[in-house]
């Protein structure tokens, strides 16, 4: 899943293909910045309707994390530690 927010060199971040001046006081929504900002709010209301935390997530990574070392230490790496590291690299 691509990310939807995007940073310049500066540190100012955005939504991806929608520049800030875009979304101004008296400006007009377009069709292509209507679709971006309805995009990323469907993708807000799945991320929530998780019911996890951003900081739920940072401790689902390290428990993940130590689990898939632990398990390797006893069966060596498997398909499914492949997998999982998978899903933590990205």
């Amino acid at each position: 899943m691509g990310r939807l927010i995007q940073c310049d060199d500066l540190g100012n971040w955005s939504l991806k293909g929608v520049p800030w001046k875009s979304l101004y006081v008296g400006r007009v929504i377009t069709r292509k910045v209507y679709d971006r900002i309805y995009g990323a709010l469907c993708k807000l209301m799945e991320y929530e309707d998780t019911g996890y935390s951003p900081e739920n997530i940072e401790h689902i990574r390290y428990v993940l994390e130590d689990a898939v070392k632990e398990l390797e230490k006893c069966q060596g790496q498997t398909k499914l530690t492949e997998e999982i590291w998978h899903y933590l690299k990205m």
